[in-house]
């Protein structure tokens, strides 16, 4: 089966990795549709399976939670923030040691997870949704941290 890969964002590193894509003989299956804004983007995570963020140095990204508030199952490398949201359920946690060759091939095998077994991709988007949800919702943050909160209140007491 063949996979298309959609990059969005626009950086350093895009005409060295379109040149790859054509010299390797796969530019027809990827795509770099560049910077689009981001209430485009919100949308636009709908139209695909699985979000791939092999970032090695994004600490944080929103998009990643933004693509598991969507439903999309998260593929990235154990690497701060990323690594802490996507947990086995909803996703693979990639470990980024190794090799280039070996984190690679890592991560391809975690997004043909996805490819051999739908059921999981299903389960895995469900529980993506399902972590958003009841982890980093606001109104779920606001009650957590006003119990926090109570919770100091009486120790001081």
């Amino acid at each position: 089966k063949k996979i298309n890969l959609t990059c969005y964002g626009h950086g350093g590193d895009q005409l060295p990795l379109e040149s790859l894509s054509k010299d390797l003989g796969v530019s027809d299956r990827v795509h770099f549709m560049g910077k689009v804004p981001r209430n485009e983007l919100l949308q636009l995570y709908f139209d695909y399976d699985v979000f791939l963020y092999p970032s090695l140095h994004d600490s944080g990204s929103f998009t990643v939670l933004e693509a598991m508030a969507s439903g999309l199952p998260t593929v990235c490398l154990n690497r701060g923030g990323p690594g802490v949201s996507v947990l086995e359920d909803c996703g693979f946690s990639v470990d980024a040691n190794g090799t280039k060759e070996e984190v690679v091939n890592r991560l391809v095998d975690a997004v043909m997870s996805y490819v051999k077994n739908r059921d999981l991709l299903k389960q895995h988007s469900e529980a993506s949704v399902r972590r958003i949800r009841e982890d980093y919702e606001w109104s779920v943050k606001a009650k957590r941290m006003f119990s926090y909160y109570e919770e100091l209140v009486k120790q001081d007491k």
